[in-house]
């Protein structure tokens, strides 16, 4: 496949089976019936939706679409029956994000997130350090790894609720009025 800026930028459309990308257009070529009829050649379905109904939301407010979607083979619904597709919550883009799963309980650890204030706080850099170095945990390098950051994660939500209060409510608290919205405006254009 070609590469760099003056081969032009390719859409490569979903279907891949044992590694093999069954067709790509360049993006110069790429036209709306071209991509339907790609999705009707290859029997392609969209994932059932969970959520919001809009994945897209001019900032202005005065538009809103399903820009976003998953669109499977009938082989991945055989593998995955129980697939569905996510909306997630709009942040900080005017797109709203959409997770594939296959399941109803994501029973994985949350991430370790940073926050880039804390970064500009001065201290932060040194606790880290101190309390990592001073951690003292049990078994292989992976089980320490993911021990000391969950007892990591745990120091630094209570060094963040000490220094900047509870940022997580209230973000929450903006965000489920952010929804709110969404909702009415799904419902009945609030504009």
């Amino acid at each position: 496949m070609r590469s760099g800026v003056a081969a032009g930028i390719l859409m490569l459309l979903g279907l891949w089976r044992k590694g093999k990308v069954l067709e790509v257009i360049p993006a110069k070529k790429r036209k709306i019936g071209d991509f339907n009829e790609f999705i009707d050649k290859n029997m392609l379905v969209e994932l059932p939706l969970v959520g919001k109904k809009f994945t897209w939301y001019k900032p202005d407010g005065f538009a809103k679409s399903r820009l976003d979607r998953f669109l499977v083979s009938m082989e991945w619904l055989q593998m995955w029956p129980t697939s569905k597709q996510y909306v997630q919550q709009r942040e900080v883009s005017d797109h709203c994000a959409i997770v594939a799963k296959s399941w109803d309980k994501d029973w994985d650890p949350g991430p370790f997130k940073t926050i880039d204030a804390w970064l500009l706080e001065p201290g932060f850099k040194d606790l880290v350090k101190d309390k990592w170095n001073n951690y003292e945990v049990q078994g292989n390098r992976m089980s320490k790894l993911k021990d000391k950051l969950k007892l990591l994660k745990g120091d630094i939500k209570e060094w963040n609720r000490s220094i900047f209060g509870n940022i997580e409510e209230s973000k929450r608290i903006i965000m489920m009025e952010i929804e709110k919205l969404d909702v009415k405006d799904a419902e009945c254009d609030l504009l």
